[in-house]
């Protein structure tokens, strides 16, 4: 528990640190037209302590947003217009990653940093310094932590021991621990700059996300909706198909078609699209009622279906469907409804499903839907996953102690631990063999011993029955006769 509430600190004091800067409005809301150019203004607060100069607005200036150059002192607000001038269509939410620096002023002597590693993290999980410095990293933690940039690559610490990198190039660079890099707190920044009194620094924990609702409307064109029912009759569980004819009336474009519904029964085949002026585009829908309770049967139901280009007004039409009495359990009622319900409603937009076909391609976990990946959802706590990444890399440490001493046994005896083992097995077998040899050579030597002394009784005994009977001869001759 100790350890998830260091964690949640380390999260806590990071959202603090983003809070010193702020822009308003936020979200800010920007529509303008293709080929004109608009302007609006923002106020960009700076609660830091520093000056804060060359702000970068990722994501924004290659779509047309043109910025001054702003610079605003310690603890000051100020309001900055700034342009729109968009050349392509475009909407939609942007999360703009703001970026800005700020002077910093450390030793000009070569200097030797510290980051301690722990449980916890990193600490600090940034650092300024000057070309030629050198950066150790400190493992006060029980397991190895292996620390990877692209710049150095792998620098690998055991328990109690450091580890050092010197910066010979000026730049910002980006590192983590292989094993814990999902945590903010095991991700680190070097920022090196030259050996003079003041430079510019980035510190990626100060970065602000600005959210930006953009819409670039190109020249607007007229779309048209037809659907080719107006009523269907479909049971419970079943389906029935229909076809919407939409057509671009206007002289340009229309862009980024999209077909919605009010109703979870209806699926479109195709959706998201652009239309060329005068084209015709044909989408066929499925109507899939799915009843929970036999009351909600012998009913008509009305599906509003509605068409919109990002240029275009929404174009709506409706459909009235009627689902006849059927008695329902409140649940799929056998394993052809089940099926039935798979491949007609679930399966068609979720086919990655493990119900559905997730060994198609586009269901691959490196490709996904779209290019996207899949994810599955589980239900587990940030102290649960970091314990068993810790335990995965306690594991993986007892293995890399295992192959060291394997390779420190071999070099000494020429052979390794498991040649060893079965060295040991084969003379302990052959132990074993000797041991039941000797064994069976004592069992016979015993039985001979037993043998010697039961005929040496035998013959005892004979002796005297004989010597007795001799005797009663000589008493009694007459027995003789």
């Amino acid at each position: 528990m100790k350890r998830f509430l260091l964690l949640l600190t380390g999260i806590f004091l990071i959202s603090l640190a983003s809070a010193n800067i702020l822009i308003i409005p936020n979200p800010i809301t920007i529509t303008t037209d293709v080929g004109t150019t608009s302007s609006s203004s923002m106020t960009i607060v700076n609660n830091f302590s520093f000056n804060i100069e060359d702000f970068k607005f990722n994501d924004l200036e290659n779509k047309g947003f043109k910025f001054p150059l702003i610079n605003i002192p310690s603890n000051t607000n100020r309001t900055y217009a700034f342009e729109v001038n968009a050349t392509s269509s475009f909407y939609g939410t942007i999360g703009s990653l703001v970026t800005f620096k700020f002077p910093v002023n450390i030793p000009e002597e070569i200097t030797t940093y510290q980051i301690k590693i722990s449980e916890t993290g990193l600490d600090p999980t940034y650092l300024t310094i000057r070309k030629g410095d050198t950066i150790s990293w400190i493992n006060n933690d029980d397991i190895t932590h292996r620390i990877y940039s692209s710049h150095f690559g792998t620098i690998t610490i055991s328990p109690g021991f450091s580890n050092s990198f010197t910066f010979s190039s000026v730049g910002e660079f980006h590192y983590y621990d292989q094993d814990f890099s999902m945590f903010n707190e095991f991700n680190g920044d070097i920022q090196v700059v030259e050996r003079t009194s003041i430079q510019l620094a980035h510190n990626p924990n100060y970065d602000y996300t600005w959210q930006v609702n953009y819409n670039a409307i190109s020249d607007p064109t007229n779309i048209s909706i037809t659907n080719s029912k107006s009523y269907l009759q479909v049971e419970h569980a079943s389906s029935q198909k229909g076809l919407i004819t939409i057509t671009n009336l206007g002289t340009v474009k229309a862009e980024g078609i999209h077909l919605s519904s009010n109703s979870q029964w209806i699926n479109f085949n195709k959706n998201d699209f652009d239309l060329n002026p005068g084209n015709d585009e044909y989408i066929e829908y499925t109507i899939f009622p799915f009843l929970s309770n036999t009351s909600d049967s012998d009913k008509n139901y009305t599906i509003n279906m509605g068409v919109k280009a990002f240029n275009s007004n929404e174009e709506n039409t409706s459909l009235i469907v009627y689902v006849p009495y059927k008695e329902i359990t409140g649940d799929l009622d056998s394993d052809l409804a089940t099926l039935q319900y798979l491949n007609n409603f679930y399966c068609p937009k979720n086919p990655c499903s493990i119900f559905c076909t997730p060994e198609a391609p586009q269901c691959s976990l490196n490709g996904g839907i779209n290019g996207t990946n899949q994810y599955l959802t589980a239900n587990i706590s940030t102290l649960d996953l970091y314990n068993t990444l810790k335990d995965l890399g306690g594991i993986r440490e007892r293995l890399e102690r295992l192959e060291n001493g394997d390779k420190l046994f071999q070099e000494k005896y020429g052979m390794s631990v498991e040649e060893s083992l079965n060295i040991s097995n084969e003379s302990l077998a052959i132990q074993n063999q000797n041991l039941k040899r000797e064994k069976a050579r004592l069992n016979t030597t015993w039985a001979i011993i037993l043998f010697v002394i039961l005929i040496g009784a035998s013959a005892i005994i004979l002796r005297k029955w004989r010597r007795k009977a001799y005797e009663n001869d000589l008493i009694d001759p007459s027995s003789k006769n």
